[in-house]
C-alpha cells in the first residue's frame, strides 16, 4: 500500500473543511438574518402614529450602531466555529484577532449598549402592551432573548475563538542565548 503525502490545505479540502478564514470574515448568515428581520419589524414600527412609533424610533436610535459594531467586531468570528471544530486553527486565521481583542475591549460597552437597549425595549413593550399590539410585544420580547443570548453565547464564543486562534498560530517561542 502507497503513502500519500498531501498539503494541510488539501488534507482539509478533503476531510472537508471550510476554508472560511481564507475570505474576508463574515457574520454568519443565521445571524445576519435574525437581525434583518427585528430591525425589518422595528422599523415598520416607526411608521406606527403616536407613541408606539415614537417609542419604537427610541430603540432604534439605540440599537442600530449597536448591531452595526456588533457585525464588525462580534459577529464575524463565529463564522470560524465550524473550521475550530473540524481541525486546528491556521495562520490565515489570525485575522480574526484584530476584532476578538476590540471586542474584548468594548465588552463593558457593549453591555452597556445592551441595557440602554434593554431600557428602551422595555419602553417600546409597554406602548405595544398599553395599545393591545401583539406583534410588537412579540418583538419586543424576542429583542430580550436576542440580547441574552448575545451576553451568554455569542460574545463569549467569540473571544473564545480568539484565543484558540492566537493559542493554536502563536510562533514557536524563540530560544534564549545564552549570557
Amino acid at each position: 500500500m502507497r503513502k500519500l503525502a498531501i498539503s494541510g490545505a488539501a488534507a482539509a479540502a478533503l476531510l472537508g473543511v471550510q476554508a472560511a478564514h481564507a475570505q474576508p470574515l463574515q457574520t454568519p448568515s443565521s445571524i445576519a438574518e435574525e437581525h434583518r428581520e427585528i430591525h425589518g419589524a422595528l422599523e415598520r414600527a416607526t411608521h406606527e402614529p403616536g407613541d408606539l412609533g415614537a417609542a419604537a424610533r427610541n430603540l432604534l436610535a439605540v440599537l442600530d450602531p449597536h448591531f452595526k459594531r456588533e457585525e464588525e467586531i462580534a459577529a464575524p468570528p463565529l463564522s470560524l466555529l465550524l473550521p475550530l471544530s473540524r481541525g486546528p486553527a491556521t495562520p490565515s486565521m489570525r485575522s480574526v484577532l484584530p476584532m476578538t481583542r476590540a471586542l474584548e475591549a468594548e465588552m463593558p460597552k457593549m453591555l452597556a449598549e445592551h441595557r440602554r437597549i434593554g431600557q428602551a425595549r422595555a419602553r417600546f413593550e409597554a406602548v405595544a402592551k398599553r395599545q393591545g399590539r401583539l406583534d410588537e410585544v412579540a418583538l419586543a420580547e424576542k429583542l430580550a432573548a436576542h440580547a441574552r443570548q448575545e451576553e451568554e453565547i455569542l460574545y463569549p464564543a467569540a473571544i473564545v475563538v480568539g484565543h484558540v486562534v492566537q493559542r493554536e498560530t502563536a510562533p514557536p517561542p524563540r530560544p534564549r542565548r545564552g549570557p
